[in-house]
Order: C-alpha cells, then structure tokens, then sequence
C-alpha cells in the first residue's frame, strides 16, 4: 500500500486530448486574461494549448500535464508584453489609464529578477495561485517558492524605491 502511494501517477499515453482541452483551456485563459488582458488573451491561451497538442505524446505522459500548460502559457504571455513594448510609441508611462502601460511597468520591474523569480512572482501575484500550486507548477518545493518570493519582493522594493527617487 505504501508503495503504491509513492508511485507517480502516469497517464495513459493515448489520452483523449479534446478532453484534456476542456479541462484546461479555462485555467490557460484565466491565467492569460491575468497578464496579457482580455484582447489577447484567448490567442495567448490558445497558443499554450496548442503546443500541448504539438507534443500531446510526451506531454500526456507528464505527472501534471495541466501544470506545463499554465507554466507556457505563462512564459508566452510575459513574451507578449514584452514585444508590445514596442508599440508603446508616445504613451506616457505614468498615465495610468491605460492597461497595458500598467503591465508593461510591471514587466519591466519583473526584469531585475532571475528567471525563476519572475515565474514565482507571476504565478503566485498575477496569476493568483496558491504557493502550493505553484511549487507544483514549477517542480519545487513549497518552501522554495516561499524563498523565491522572498528575494524577489526585497529586490523589488529596492527597484521601486530607486526609481521613486530618481
């Protein structure tokens, strides 16, 4: 019995992937919606589940196939702001109005983070995911996410403070 509690669960290979999709298409958009917003959204979303479907036959096989799609989708979503950058033109930064300049700041205050710590940040305040869920996600322990989040809210801090007073 103990070992059978041990054992990681495996899914069929041949899993039914259109099920699979309706399982997790809702969490990829919700997560989406989270970064991006709603224009894009459903293309971001969308596009994580599509590379689920590219390579169903390894991704089925995963403990938490869910998990690799919130964490793509994740990763093209932060992509996205970034490429917006561009077509920020003559926005002003301060003017708050407007959505997508308030997530281009925040991407841009994410960038003093490692890689590890932005996804620990992103998942766990702008996705709004329990720690633990998280930790799932990512392939770490609870503890971990909470040390992550730790150094990149002081890293933070610091930044914002700097530019505040600069």
């Amino acid at each position: 019995m103990i070992e059978m509690a041990t054992q990681r669960r495996q899914p069929d290979a041949g899993r039914d992937f259109d099920g699979f999709y309706l399982s997790v298409y809702p969490r990829a958009l919700a997560v989406a919606r989270r970064i991006v917003g709603p224009s894009l959204a459903e293309d971001v979303a969308i596009e994580g589940v599509a590379r689920a479907f590219a390579h169903w036959k390894s991704v089925a096989k995963m403990e938490r196939p869910e998990a690799w799609v919130v964490r793509v989708v994740t990763n093209i979503a932060i992509d996205e702001v970034r490429r917006k950058k561009a077509y920020l033109g003559e926005i002003a930064v301060h003017d708050t109005s407007n959505d997508f300049v308030i997530r281009h700041s925040v991407v841009e205050a994410l960038r003093i983070l490692s890689k590890r710590q932005q996804e620990v940040v992103v998942l766990r305040y702008i996705v709004d995911l329990p720690e633990g869920d998280v930790a799932r996600i990512l392939g770490m322990s609870t503890s971990t996410v909470g040390t992550h989040l730790h150094r990149a809210l002081a890293h933070l801090r610091t930044f914002l403070t700097e530019q505040k007073s600069a």
